[in-house]
């Protein structure tokens, strides 16, 4: 048992200076207003709330429980039970302890009315007070222990289940069997009625996604996807061709000032329709990546990555530079910058202009297929095989 509970007291440690570290850098409240957004599809919150903190710290907790009662072996040993119920408690009571240590310190630094943002920048006095739960610190000590408790408790629980039977681990094998037994991908190549079927099924679905999605949902399918095009590209050059290229995403920085400088008002007030700055978009990032590519063709390995990653990071501090401020708006960007007008179509079809979210999204979804197929038509020609 002695040795248990070293190990409750060196985990519940482990465990109690990430949640400190975590706190002392807004992690937590951040997850917290992600999860918030998520759960609720408001992309309107800003802050966390109490409830959504204590689940936040409460899955901090569990994720580690559950990793050290697996290294641990808990189930695997004598009164595996009785030491795991010891591990949670010692996780628990030592990590809800050291947050309360770190936010009775806070909460004299927010009496005495001293700013720690000299200090710790994200330490501010609405932040401290949402770490206290928007309670006295008093009021608060029960919750720390309650959520770090509960979380731990879940924690070791899931990993003592899991490692005692071995159903997680089974289970999900056994579905990775039973679907390489039915053989769906050879299935759909004979026949040609389930492929257009099963195309079909996958446009509605794609089609119909950006409707039964909420607002918050919506940006972050519409930023996965933009990244996904992203990694398309830099996929053909990378992982098919297999050249190691940091600076990829520089072609992609001129893409997009290029597009935004022709369609904001400012600073030189062109506002260009969408086609023609996408096109001309398209035709600037191919032509710094020709200038680029040229000279380094023969450069393979490190020497590519390090040309390349510097070149990025030329980029970079070009279009933060207050020298360019006046064209590229420095760190803040260029604002107000033009969006695709919708065709007249999707009125007629549905009455009124979709929301600007969704229309944005299909065009995003449309983008993302269009690349899709021009890397897998490159990838199978003559040139790309």
């Amino acid at each position: 048992m002695k040795d248990i509970l070293n190990k409750a007291l060196q985990s519940g440690l482990i465990v109690g200076v990430i949640l400190v570290f975590f706190e002392l850098i807004d992690f937590t409240c951040t997850l917290g207003v992600m999860l918030e957004k998520l759960v609720s599809g408001s992309s309107k919150i800003k802050s966390v709330s109490p409830v959504y903190l204590g689940i936040m710290i409460a899955l901090i907790v569990l994720l580690f429980s559950w990793q050290f009662t697996r290294r641990y072996h808990i189930a695997r040993q004598e009164n595996g039970f009785l030491k795991g119920l010891l591990l949670a408690i010692g996780i628990g009571l030592v990590s809800g302890g050291m947050l309360v240590l770190l936010n009775w310190t806070l909460s004299r630094f927010l009496t005495n009315k001293i700013d720690l943002r000299n200090y710790l920048a994200a330490m501010s006095p609405d932040v401290i007070k949402r770490s206290l739960f928007e309670k006295p610190f008093a009021e608060a000590i029960p919750i720390y222990f309650l959520t770090t408790s509960a979380g731990a408790l879940s924690g070791v629980l899931i990993g003592y289940i899991g490692d005692k039977t071995g159903q997680p681990g089974q289970f999900f094998t056994l579905i990775a069997k039973r679907v390489r037994a039915l053989k769906i991908s050879n299935y759909f190549e004979r026949n040609s009625h389930a492929r257009v079927i099963g195309t079909v099924l996958i446009i509605i679905f794609a089609l119909s996604l950006p409707l039964i999605l909420n607002p918050y949902m919506i940006s972050v399918v519409g930023l996965v996807l933009i990244y996904a095009i992203l990694g398309l590209g830099l996929n053909l050059i990378v992982g098919l061709s297999g050249q190691l290229v940091f600076g990829y995403v520089a072609f992609y920085a001129v893409g997009a000032y290029t597009f935004a400088l022709l369609t904001a008002p400012k600073p030189l007030g062109i506002e260009a329709g969408f086609i023609p700055a996408f096109l001309l978009a398209l035709v600037s990032s191919g032509i710094i990546g020709a200038l680029i590519g040229l000279p380094i063709m023969n450069l393979r390995g490190d020497y590519l990555a390090i040309v390349t990653l510097g070149f990025a990071e030329i980029v970079r501090i070009l279009v933060n530079s207050n020298q360019l401020a006046e064209y590229t708006g420095g760190p803040q960007g260029i604002k107000n910058i033009g969006s695709p007008a919708q065709p007249k179509i999707i009125s007629t079809l549905f009455g009124d202009p979709l929301p600007e979210n969704i229309w944005f999204l299909y065009l995003i979804l449309f983008l993302f297929v269009l690349v899709l197929y021009i890397s897998f038509q490159l990838q199978f020609s003559r040139t790309g095989r």
